[in-house]
């Protein structure tokens, strides 16, 4: 309950919102990075939970010996908001509610935050590192949150309260939230979060505008380039307040700031990420997110005969999830093969093992050197 915390942070007003919830995350980052993670997209999930109900029993001693490592503190299992919609878009209730109960069991309520979180945080950490900040949290802590708050972090706000009252308000309900279990998520929501027309129009938008711009395919290194800074540009904004944040800290005299001197600062910014990809390739793995995302994309543009479609956008979710933060990754064939393409690098570039049948799970989890139990997370 709210209360069972309202009281301690009523006497800590000193402790803002925003400190008590980077403080939540860095400690939850730790913990999870003491344990192999590995990352299920929806197929698996749906393997396991079969084998959960006893629809089949070709995972059942997968299922076992997951359970037990999680038990053990060796392992997780976290999830990725495209996971979670997915999940949402079965129609049937039971099976949907017995998915949901497997991924609160084996990923013990972690999820990795929404995509454009982590791309503003691969941002930020090039912004600073470029400006010798040295003191700073290690990109991998800060990309983890509990699944109550997979799609984002809420707190009450302009309430009738005093400042003080409403920020102890808002650490305690940020407590009482960070503890629920997705299957509360899910069963309140029942089916009225995701239109699946809105993966349907999206994949018809961008479609429209690969069309638009078929005359560009002259190489894979071009189209790949091109979506990269095209994705990036999206966070121009955002790259703009943090380089005016980091001069600000520098000593220099930060005056209110305009939209406009925001997105100008932000172009700056862009211009010199774009100059250092043409000079240094590697540099693009600074962004990692939007580089396995635009390797995706280019991929599949450079392939006349495709076109993308609603299930490729989640894949490649899972993918810019996975492939950068876990150990290993099971999907479905198709996202295999597209990840496992030499020219993408990625099997080079990233420690993940990548599987697409039970059989490479099965080795994957006979292969690991598990280290002695943890006494981190329960």
């Amino acid at each position: 309950m709210v209360n069972s915390t309202l009281e301690k942070h009523l006497a800590s007003p000193e402790v803002s919102t925003e400190s008590h919830v980077r403080a939540k995350t860095i400690s939850l980052g730790k913990l999870i990075l003491e344990r192999k993670r590995v990352y299920f997209d929806t197929k698996f999930w749906i393997l396991l939970r079969d084998a959960e109900i006893g629809r089949n029993d070709e995972a059942i001693s997968i299922l076992t010996e997951l359970r037990t490592r999680v038990a053990s503190k060796q392992l997780v299992c976290p999830i990725e908001p495209s996971v979670f919609l997915e999940v949402m878009k079965q129609s049937d209730i039971e099976t949907r509610i017995a998915t949901v109960r497997l991924i609160d069991d084996l990923c013990l309520g972690t999820s990795l935050v929404p995509l454009s979180q982590r791309i503003r945080q691969e941002l930020c950490e090039f912004v600073y590192s470029s400006s010798g900040v040295n003191d700073r949290f290690h990109p991998n802590e800060l990309v983890w949150t509990k699944v109550s708050y997979i799609l984002g972090i809420f707190h009450p706000s302009e309430t009738r309260f005093d400042s003080a009252t409403e920020t102890a308000i808002q650490k305690a309900f940020f407590d009482h939230m960070w503890e629920r279990p997705l299957e509360e998520l899910v069963t309140a929501l029942g089916d009225r979060l995701y239109p699946k027309e809105w993966d349907e129009r999206s994949a018809k938008r961008i479609n429209r505008a690969n069309a638009a711009h078929a005359h560009e395919v002259v190489s894979f290194e071009r189209i790949y380039r091109n979506e990269l800074i095209g994705l990036l540009d999206l966070f121009c904004e955002d790259a703009g307040e943090m380089m005016l944040s980091r001069l600000d800290a520098a000593g220099g005299v930060r005056t209110d700031v305009t939209d406009s001197q925001r997105m100008e600062a932000g172009r700056s910014v862009m211009k010199i990420i774009d100059a250092a990809i043409r000079k240094h390739r590697p540099i693009a793995k600074t962004f990692r997110t939007a580089h396995i995302g635009a390797l995706c994309h280019a991929a599949i543009r450079n392939d006349k005969a495709r076109s993308l479609t609603t299930n490729d956008l989640h894949d490649i979710h899972h993918a810019q999830a996975a492939v950068i933060y876990c150990d290993a990754f099971f999907t479905d064939k198709p996202l295999h093969a597209l990840l496992s393409q030499r020219r993408l690098g990625l099997t080079s570039d990233f420690d993940c093992t990548i599987g697409s049948d039970l059989q490479s799970l099965e080795e994957w989890l006979e292969s690991v050197t598990w280290e002695a139990p943890m006494d981190g997370m329960a």
